[in-house]
């Protein structure tokens, strides 16, 4: 096992414990993504470590704003930046938003919720519109609609790696 999955699989224990990541956690992963990038020799060069880790607050930052991700999934994702690299970092991101999706689709169709949820939507697009500036998601105030995306996340980052690892492999 990784030690970013380790650091992820702690994250997504605590997170659906108590619904926060912490910031230890945060920081021990990356101060530990630092000395292993060390030892390595920077394998993917300085910049990508430092670019794996403050890509994810600028990709972020308007799902933040929005309350659609909260501070402890971009902080983990600064974490996969900066023991992955920038590409793997990307890739996992990418995967977890349609683990998320999917799972999101399934469980409110389970729910009988979708027709409510895409109607929130559009009001929520609309009154942003009507206001000119970026407003909460209201629903993401019910806990019956919130979900961990730092389990996603840890979802997304096993088919990264392993996908990855597949493709080195074949060539």
């Amino acid at each position: 096992m990784s030690v970013t999955s380790a650091f992820l699989l702690v994250a997504v224990w605590s997170d659906i414990r108590t619904e926060k990541v912490p910031n230890i956690l945060i920081l021990s992963g990356i101060l530990a993504g630092i000395f292993l990038q060390c030892c390595s020799g920077f394998p993917g060069g300085v910049s990508d470590m430092i670019f794996g880790m403050v890509l994810p607050i600028l990709i972020c930052w308007i799902l933040f704003r929005v309350r659609g991700l909260g501070a402890g999934d971009v902080k983990l994702l600064c974490l996969i930046g900066c023991l992955n690299g920038v590409q793997l970092m990307l890739l996992c991101f990418c995967l977890s938003v349609i683990i998320a999706a999917v799972y999101a689709a399934i469980y409110l169709l389970y729910r009988h919720q979708m027709l409510t949820a895409m109607r929130d939507v559009c009001f929520w697009f609309r009154e942003m519109s009507q206001e000119k500036k970026i407003l909460p998601y209201a629903g993401s105030e019910d806990p019956s609609r919130r979900m961990h995306f730092s389990a996603a996340l840890f979802y997304g980052y096993l088919l990264a790696y392993l996908g990855v690892a597949i493709c080195r492999n074949i060539t």
